[in-house]
C-alpha cells in the first residue's frame, strides 16, 4: 500500500481511508456501553474513559471516533474498523455489528 501512496502524492503511512467524524454528546456516550458476544465467541466491550469512548479487542482499549448514525470507528492494529449499535423495539441498544457480524449485548 505504500508505493500506491507515493505514486498518489500521499506518505508512505497514510490511511487509504479518512472519515469525518462528527461531535456526540458525552452524556450520549453511556448508551454504547457494555459487553457484546457473538456465538463465536467474539467478545468487544465498550466502555467511557475520560469523555472518551473506547472498545477493548484483544486486551488494548481503542478509542472510537464518532461518525454519526449510531456509529463509531475505531483503529486497532493500524487498521480502521467501523462499529455500528443497532437499537431494539424498545429503543436500547441490544447488538453492534463489527467484524462482519451482528454481536449481542449481554444483558
Amino acid at each position: 500500500m505504500g508505493a500506491l501512496n507515493v505514486l498518489g502524492g500521499r506518505e508512505a503511512d497514510a490511511a487509504h481511508v479518512n472519515f469525518e467524524t462528527e461531535p456526540i454528546e458525552e452524556n450520549e456516550l453511556e448508551n454504547f456501553v457494555g459487553s457484546y458476544t457473538s456465538g463465536e465467541g467474539m467478545s468487544v466491550k465498550i466502555d467511557v474513559k475520560d469523555g472518551q469512548l473506547r472498545h477493548l479487542t484483544g486486551g488494548i482499549h481503542n478509542p472510537l471516533r464518532h461518525l454519526g448514525n449510531n456509529t463509531f470507528v475505531g483503529i486497532e492494529k493500524n487498521k480502521q474498523d467501523t462499529i455500528q449499535f443497532i437499537l431494539n423495539e424498545e429503543g436500547v441498544f441490544d447488538r453492534v455489528f463489527y467484524g462482519s457480524r451482528q454481536i449481542l449485548k449481554d444483558f
